[in-house]
């Protein structure tokens, strides 16, 4: 799944298959093990600080 803001602002979780997820900025993978990419852990830090 990929979850992100799409062009109004809103946050989505779309499948990683829907090519809309591709327009979602920002965006972070998640599977079932949660996070894909280590990388997003500073990300999703970041924008939880912004809260």
């Amino acid at each position: 799944m990929v979850v992100g803001k799409d062009e109004t602002g809103a946050w989505v979780i779309l499948p990683i298959d829907d090519s809309a997820s591709d327009h979602l900025q920002p965006s972070i993978m998640v599977n079932e093990r949660g996070l894909k990419y280590p990388e997003d852990h500073e990300l999703v830090t970041r924008l939880i600080a912004k809260q």
